[in-house]
């Protein structure tokens, strides 16, 4: 079962990309999608039940090719949990400055993981940190993970586990993968009803809209507020 095409949406901003630029956007934020495994679909699926929320919006943002934007920032949109991603454009070229597929892994995780108030789910989790020293395995292989939260190491090791569980690396890190594979078993009583893969959408204020069977991507025009355009399509 996918996520149905309405579940996670795509909002791609700006109105001044050229059709080639709009096809290679498309084409890369839909083989990035699809790069992610069954069952980290029904864990977005299992957290849209744990929240009551009918989708998660990822929003990308081009940056001229100068741009000093981080490539990833995650928080919240419309009160619902949002990725950003701001890939820079360069001509025809697109360089998300890391693998869009991991890019779009993490954002999957971090719309995937249970609250913070969940304590039994995070306990367990810092006891596998704990138990393989990630954090200090973390700083050691890059200064900027000195301090990385718990928070931070999980969305990083769901996207490496989610796009490359048979790394030998793993075998350095057996509690953290011994947690990641008992996460990725859903209950079913987690998720919500079966929907089905495709379905149709209109033309929303003038945006065109693609859809793969696993998402729906929105071209968003640049005078539209990303959060205004979100909310209308949750009326």
């Amino acid at each position: 079962m996918m996520l149905r095409d309405s579940q996670l949406n795509v909002y791609v901003v700006g109105d001044n990309l050229s059709p080639r630029q709009r096809v290679q956007l498309q084409a890369q934020i839909d083989s990035a999608l699809r790069a992610l495994p069954q069952w980290s679909l029904d864990l977005i699926r299992a957290a849209l039940s744990r929240t009551g929320v009918r989708n998660f919006p990822i929003v990308v943002e081009p940056q001229p090719a100068d741009g000093d934007a981080l490539p990833l920032s995650l928080g919240r949109l419309e009160g619902r949990l949002a990725a950003y991603l701001r890939p820079r454009l360069d001509g025809d070229r697109i360089d998300w400055l890391q693998d869009h597929r991991y890019l779009v892994a993490k954002a999957a995780a971090y719309i995937a993981a249970p609250p913070r108030d969940d304590a039994p789910f995070w306990d367990r989790w810092s006891r596998a940190v704990a138990a393989d020293a990630l954090g200090d395995k973390a700083a050691a292989a890059a200064e900027a993970w000195a301090g990385a939260s718990d928070a931070d190491l999980l969305i990083e090791m769901f996207a490496a586990y989610a796009l490359n569980p048979a790394h030998p690396r793993w075998a350095e890190l057996p509690v953290v993968r011994a947690f990641l594979e008992g996460w990725r078993v859903v209950e079913p009583s987690d998720l919500k009803e079966p929907h089905p893969i495709f379905s149709f959408f209109g033309q929303p204020l003038d945006s065109r809209d693609f859809f793969f069977g696993l998402t729906r991507i929105v071209f968003v025009p640049s005078a539209v507020d990303p959060s205004e355009f979100v909310a209308q399509q949750c009326m």
